[in-house]
């Protein structure tokens, strides 16, 4: 609760920081994520109070230090992308919910700055440029953990009554995933016609 209270600014002008060069935010910034996405999972989820926790933490760093995030190299962006993934299929409302947001900022934002860059409208914005370019390296490079992702928030749209913050991650995966969008929304579809059809058959028996 305290590293909530510390990312949040509340406490804190971030900007200082960054104009002086001072490298001690982004320090706490990696030692806080990397202490978080370490974590042992499976361990956490027997204590979901705990593990509530840790998704309210990176959930304050998606909202007041995106560009942090959207800067991280590959390997920490992949166990990242891949503790939400685990967010989206805990059994936890918060945990799904907080999840969400943190995709909603990293996935709306780039969606947002690509519709910008399509506009012509980025020109001079390097700090948009670097975003759009580091994002579509990690979207690509995290192909497989971005379409279970995709799946799972496809899934809790169908399965999972008010939960509307699903929703704006959902929309921006679909964009930026339009290709896999589709093939999922076939397998789905088959899926449920093979239920109905298995349905029928009992019933008819």
């Amino acid at each position: 609760r305290c590293a909530l209270s510390i990312f949040s600014g509340s406490y804190t002008n971030f900007g200082v920081f960054e104009l002086y060069n001072d490298p001690t935010l982004t320090n706490i910034l990696s030692t806080t994520l990397l202490l978080l996405i370490n974590l042992d999972s499976s361990l956490l989820e027997l204590y979901p109070k705990c593990f509530s926790l840790v998704f309210s933490v990176i959930s304050s760093l998606a909202t007041h230090h995106s560009s942090y995030l959207i800067s991280l190299d590959s390997p920490t962006f992949s166990h990242l992308l891949r503790l939400l993934l685990r967010g989206v299929q805990s059994t936890v409302k918060d945990i799904i919910s907080e999840s969400c947001v943190v995709l909603d900022k990293l996935f709306t934002l780039h969606a947002s700055n690509i519709t910008l860059a399509q506009q012509n409208r980025v020109n001079g914005r390097v700090t948009i440029q670097h975003h759009i370019e580091a994002m579509s390296n990690h979207i690509q490079q995290q192909d497989k953990v971005m379409k279970s992702i995709l799946l799972q928030l496809m899934i809790l749209a169908i399965t999972f009554d008010g939960l509307s913050v699903l929703y704006k991650p959902l929309l921006s995966l679909i964009l930026i995933c339009h290709r896999d969008y589709v093939m999922l929304q076939q397998l789905i579809a088959q899926s449920q016609a093979t239920s109905e059809v298995r349905a029928n058959k009992v019933v008819s028996l």
